[in-house]
């Protein structure tokens, strides 16, 4: 597709300008209360703390007309999207929309752990089925921390390799897992040759958590989502962004505070079955030959069919917060996943400390929005960083990352 530069209905101009949005455009436009879309003022997340400066990016004062790939929603998915079309085709235009801010999703409210629980992969039927989730997860981490290499984000997204604990305080769980672990062992599953158990001892002794009855030691990924995707984009818009003039290849067009609330196609040429989606959005429509859903919980928003298979869900975020400062020594240096009956609602930590450094004050409840199916259990993060995949529903979860000095 050739892209045009025409005049734009609003300003008259060619529409090449970069800007922000204003105050007044950075709110989504009404909504009917059957659809499915992000609230336009959503509960400030500790993760989206320091926005960077593309927070609010609008690369032209007005949206373009047409496109060849059209990305919808700037979270990791999005963004690492644009990353690969962009880097593998650089001469496709592609444009970037977002309802709101940069990666003010589910990316922007977590904290960042690449990892599967012991748990997650007992509960799979088959040795087969669980080591293909292993190495989905070890794949995906090998990945990420290529492009963090490769753009040099390791220090600005605070990028580690690491080990984390899942440490389950239910008996009856810790007996499932186990057996399924020690027969997989017998059989010599790959799954098993990157987890090990803890006993009940150890996991106590070695994690902190009290209660604990056993435990699994799995490998793990840690950074900060919203500053790796912040730092790819930065990368993509001095790569191929648009300038003031249209570009120096300004292949790529970024437009945050742009909810698209609907979505049409058409059929130009009925000779062929290319069809054109027509992103409607406030600020005008958007043609694009491919569109790209990097929609997460707000799918169904836009593609009703999903309406019964991704729905939004909300879950809480905690963020720890200490009457007195951390010695600048302290390194955050143990990650674990805490799982607890359906009965105890509330978990006791052990942290270690310092004789003159005071015990953590109560956490801070942070929104979180993600697309995990109805029946998974709530889930919280706590301390510093927590996200993990979806796990069995005995359990309720919250995750931590504790201090050591």
């Amino acid at each position: 597709m050739v892209r045009r530069r025409v005049p734009c209905d609003q300003c008259g101009d060619q529409a090449y300008h970069s800007q922000e949005a204003s105050p007044q455009d950075r709110t989504a436009s009404p909504q009917d209360d059957a659809q499915i879309f992000p609230v336009p003022h959503p509960t400030p997340s500790y993760w989206l703390s320091e926005p960077h400066a593309y927070a609010n990016l609008r690369s032209t004062s007005c949206l373009l007309r047409e496109c060849d790939v059209a990305i919808i929603g700037s979270g990791m998915a999005g963004v690492l999207t644009a990353y690969h079309i962009l880097e593998k085709n650089p001469d496709l235009h592609v444009v970037l929309l977002d309802a709101r801010a940069l990666c003010s999703g589910a990316t922007g409210r977590n904290g960042g752990h690449i990892k599967v629980q012991a748990a997650t992969l007992a509960a799979l039927p088959t040795d087969e089925e669980r080591n293909a989730m292993q190495s989905f997860v070890g794949q995906t981490i090998r990945h990420v921390k290529t492009i963090v290499d490769k753009e040099g984000l390791t220090e600005y997204c605070e990028f580690e390799l690491r080990h984390s604990f899942d440490v389950l305080c239910d008996i009856e769980a810790v007996g499932k897992v186990k057996s399924v672990y020690e027969e997989s062992v017998k059989n010599g599953a790959e799954w098993t040759k990157e987890v090990s158990y803890l006993s009940k001892k150890m996991a106590e002794r070695v994690t902190c958590v009290k209660g604990a009855e056993g435990g699994f030691s799995v490998q793990a990924a840690s950074f900060w989502p919203y500053k790796f995707v912040a730092g790819v984009l930065a990368k993509l818009v001095e790569r191929y962004g648009t300038d003031d003039e249209g570009g120096r290849r300004g292949r790529l067009n970024v437009q945050m505070n742009t909810p698209v609330t609907r979505i049409s196609t058409s059929n130009p040429s009925p000779s062929d079955n290319n069809e054109i989606s027509h992103l409607h959005t406030p600020r005008g429509t958007l043609s694009a030959r491919n569109v790209v859903f990097a929609t997460n919980a707000w799918t169904a928003g836009l593609l009703p069919s999903f309406t019964n298979t991704i729905k939004p869900r909300k879950g809480m975020a905690s963020q720890y917060v200490r009457a007195s400062p951390l010695p600048s020594l302290t390194k955050l240096t143990q990650q674990l996943t805490a799982s607890y009956p359906p009965t105890q609602s509330t978990p006791t930590y052990q942290i270690p400390t310092t004789s003159t450094t005071p015990p953590p004050q109560p956490p801070t409840p942070q929104e979180q929005t993600t697309s995990t199916p109805a029946q998974t259990p709530a889930s919280s993060s706590a301390a510093a960083r927590g996200f993990s995949l979806p796990h069995p529903p005995y359990h309720s979860t919250t995750q931590l990352t504790s201090p050591q000095t």
